[in-house]
């Protein structure tokens, strides 16, 4: 790190002092008053009078003076322009007489100034500097030490000499100075502590035994005094100070360093009973305690986090007890429980909320910082989680149900109809809180066999293959069906690749399917309301439905009918071989579809009619092949890879196959939950 100093010792400014100009009175004598002929000149306030001429005009006494007036200002004026000619002549130049020690480098450009300083400090900067102790002798020039002299700083304070204030002073300073007053800039140095610092830290080593403070330190588990020692110390800070002086008036520096003999600031003595504080505090385990529940820090765990200060106090680093802080935590730690609420012609708690308990990790921080170990037990700062959902569910302003959605899947085979069923479950008692957004991925949470999900056939990246989950889209069809017909704006909503024939059953149009990936295919509602919501999905002879209950919002739904363009053909028949089949096998997983651009509009009416939102959800569906698995040996008649659809998510989607089953007609469907009066009726429904 380089230092910069400006070294100089006061010097009084010479300054010559200049008497004000003379200016002459060139008007005629005084003469006597005409009541004053004794010449006493007491003319009681009258005008001289002129001899032979009576009393004069005041026009007669004024000439002289305008005469003399004229002279003066001429002189002025003269002299005003020598005094800006003098200062324009020192535009870029120092002002004169300016010094840095005793060198005059006044009246110089400043790059004339620098090779005039660098020409009288060139043979002082190489020559050898002279330090000496018993004996010994060091020479070091000053680069050796990182001390150098920054000559353009000090020409640029010695050409700002004389130049502050306003350009009347600064002309005033330069006509002194020109007479020769002198303006005195000190040397400016530089020092590099480090390079200053390991030179010494040389010389030091050469002066014998250094003088060592006694010190405490943990190495492994056991708490070790290294004594102190007496010996030499080199004062630097003096050192460097007559270092600085010498140069700063370029005086051959010749010096005795300045060595002390010295005892330890902190003795042996003090180093042991530290020690014995520190093993006192350690000794036993520290007890962390909640409840009935007990963790003890052992010794080994204390010594590792005991710390000294400078003055050898003791105490434990908490930061250093961190990954045992955090295991107790974790186990302390109970997430607080929901009240588990439904739905009766009004909102019913069916399982109470539960309070959980979290450790207060900074506050736990802060009491084992604090310890001294006058107790060996700290108790453990654990504090109340308090559950989104309590038992007073008349604050959650839930009154009435907003919407219904409906899908049956009683064609399904056993896997997907097992999907939907794990999905709704997962699904079921979700509260969405105000101003929320619903994310149905986020509802149900991971989509694995560990959690119940059965494998099945999935359309993945276009590709009918093996996966697990078939079956979820629907459920995610269904909860859009709800929220839609609620009247709630949608967030995000990504169709299906191709047209889904069972999903129109029940009279629902098509364009209202919602299909999801994990991750990142999502569907998504935003709750607009100051209130919650619940939803809640029900399960009836092959039938889904899913209802969303809220604060009263008297909405009417009202969704047209599809707009239809740009239908396409099915494409030709796809083969894909699966080696699982038995010989001979033919299965077909998808039946054609075409292909068209669906446009559906949804109006949202307030209870007095007004228009609350009106959006249009497009979909572009990809005409589809029928698409067989047949086994290795069975050539099919002709492969055809499949393509992606524009509409498809990147990353993929997943959909079962049509069920191979017949679907019993909507009349033959569940009954759906009764809806109060207040709740709007969609205009298209199953």
């Amino acid at each position: 790190m380089s230092q910069q100093r400006g070294v100089s010792r006061q010097s009084l400014i010479a300054t010559t002092q200049f008497a004000a100009p003379a200016f002459l009175d060139t008007g005629s004598p005084a003469l006597p008053y005409a009541d004053d002929f004794d010449g006493s000149g007491d003319d009681d306030g009258r005008f001289p009078i002129l001899p032979g001429v009576g009393r004069p005009r005041r026009r007669m006494l004024a000439r002289p003076f305008v005469i003399g007036g004229t002279v003066v200002i001429v002189a002025l004026l003269a002299g005003l322009g020598s005094c800006l000619a003098f200062g324009t002549s020192l535009n870029g130049k120092l002002y004169d007489n300016v010094y840095v020690n005793e060198q005059n480098i006044g009246g110089l450009t400043p790059d004339a100034a620098r090779v005039a300083l660098n020409a009288r400090l060139a043979p002082y900067l190489d020559a050898p500097i002279t330090l000496t102790n018993n004996g010994t002798q060091w020479m070091p020039k000053l680069a050796d030490l990182g001390m150098r002299v920054n000559i353009n700083r000090t020409v640029d304070e010695a050409y700002r000499a004389g130049r502050s204030g306003g350009p009347l002073g600064r002309l005033w300073r330069a006509v002194e100075m020109k007479q020769g007053a002198k303006q005195y800039v000190p040397l400016y140095l530089q020092v590099n502590e480090q390079t200053l610092a390991t030179y010494l830290d040389g010389a030091q080593a050469q002066l014998g035994t250094l003088q060592r403070d006694a010190s405490v330190a943990v190495k492994g588990n056991q708490i070790v005094v290294t004594p102190g020692t007496d010996g030499t110390k080199l004062d630097r800070d003096a050192l460097e100070q007559q270092l600085l002086d010498n140069t700063a008036h370029l005086r051959p520096v010749s010096l005795a360093l300045p060595v002390t003999f010295a005892k330890p600031t902190i003795t042996t003595e003090t180093a042991e009973q530290a020690k014995a504080r520190a093993e006192a505090l350690v000794g036993l385990p520290l007890s962390l305690t909640f409840n009935d529940k007990k963790w003890d820090v052992s010794r080994d765990e204390l010594v590792g986090a005991l710390r000294f200060n400078a003055n050898l106090d003791t105490h434990i680093d908490a930061a250093a007890l961190m990954p045992r802080i955090n295991a107790i935590a974790g186990a302390v730690k109970q997430d607080p429980q929901n009240a588990v609420i439904g739905w009766d012609n009004h909102l019913v708690i069916s399982q109470s909320a539960k309070n959980g308990q979290q450790l207060n990790v900074a506050e736990t921080v802060s009491r084992i910082q604090a310890w001294n170990g006058d107790v060996r037990t700290i108790a453990l700062p654990v504090e109340i989680a308090k559950p989104r959902i309590t038992d007073d569910v008349g604050a959650l302003g839930i009154t009435t149900r907003l919407g219904v959605g409906v899908s049956n899947f009683s064609g399904s085979d056993a896997a997907r109809a097992t999907n939907i069923k794990v999905s709704a479950s997962f699904l079921n008692d979700t509260v969405v809180a105000p101003g929320e957004v619903f994310s149905f991925l986020d509802s149900i949470g991971e989509i694995s066999a560990a959690r119940g999900y059965k494998d099945g056939y999935v359309i993945l990246a276009e590709q009918t293959v093996p996966g697990i989950g078939g079956g979820v889209c629907q459920v995610a069809t269904t909860m859009f069906r709800a929220a839609m017909y609620s009247g709630l704006p949608i967030e995000e909503r990504n169709p299906h690749a191709y047209i889904v024939g069972y999903y129109q059953q029940g009279g629902y149009p098509i364009g209202l399917d919602a299909a999801v990936f994990s991750p990142g295919v999502d569907f998504k509602f935003r709750n607009e309301t100051d209130k919650y919501m619940l939803i809640k999905t029900a399960i009836d002879s092959g039938n889904l439905s899913i209802s969303i209950y809220g604060s009263d919002l008297s909405y009417k739904v009202d969704i047209s009918d599809p707009i239809i363009r740009n239908k396409t053909k099915p494409p030709d028949d796809e083969y894909e071989v699966d080696p699982t089949l038995p010989s001979g096998a033919k299965k077909q997983v998808e039946f054609a579809k075409s292909g068209e651009d669906v446009a559906l509009t949804r109006t949202v009416l307030s209870s007095d009619g007004k228009v609350v939102r009106q959006d249009t959800f497009n979909t572009h569906y990809q005409a589809w092949p029928n698409k067989f698995l047949v086994s290795k040996d069975t050539p099919p008649a002709k492969t055809v890879k499949a393509t992606t659809a524009p509409n498809t998510p990147v990353a993929a989607t997943k959909e079962p196959s049509q069920p191979t089953k017949a679907v019993p007609s909507p009349t033959t469907q569940a009954t759906l939950p009764t809806k109060p009066p207040a709740t709007p009726v969609p205009t298209k429904k199953p």
